[in-house]
């Protein structure tokens, strides 16, 4: 999606400085020495690379989008696998009664039968040895602890650090 016509120049040097598949800078010095000897001015340069920036924005916008309709339908897709699988399950118990495990049904298309497993099912956490549990350590509240920080308070292990985000909107 282009929303901004580019100067060609620019989007060539670009384009050709980045792998088409990953989107990652080939070389970070060759488009830098290659956009610096374009016959171009700072300001030309500057807003020609903006509107690229933007577009970026807009198809990942537009790609982000396209993504929550594609979750949205394999969520639909696969409820409907489950509702399906038992339905199918309910039916063999009902009509096979006790000997539901054994059942088997083959034709061209599809095989269906039961597989037996085995599920590890947590009855109480607090009664299971520590040495199978794995404890992984995060911070409870981020905004808190920053907020306290703020306020001067002094906590080991962590510190406040100023950065700077480059907008271009």
């Amino acid at each position: 999606m282009n929303l901004y016509e580019i100067d060609k120049k620019i989007n060539d040097t670009i384009e050709f400085c980045c792998d088409l598949e990953t989107g990652e800078l080939l070389d970070d010095e060759m488009l830098e020495n290659t956009l610096n000897e374009l016959e171009l001015s700072k300001e030309e340069k500057l807003t020609n690379i903006a509107k690229y920036i933007k577009n970026l924005k807009a198809d990942a916008k537009a790609l982000q989008e396209e993504k929550l309709k594609l979750a949205k339908r394999q969520s639909v897709a696969e409820n409907k696998i489950k509702r399906l699988k038992k339905y199918v399950d309910d039916f063999i118990r009902n009509t096979q009664g006790e000997d539901f495990n054994n059942f088997k049904f083959k034709d061209v298309n599809n095989t269906i039968s039961y597989r037996k497993s085995q599920s590890l099912e947590i009855d109480d956490i607090d009664k299971i040895n520590e040495d199978f549990l794995k404890v992984e350590k995060t911070v409870r509240d981020k905004k808190e602890l920053t907020k306290a920080l703020k306020n001067g308070l002094n906590v080991d292990g962590c510190h406040l650090e100023e950065k700077y985000s480059l907008q271009i909107r």
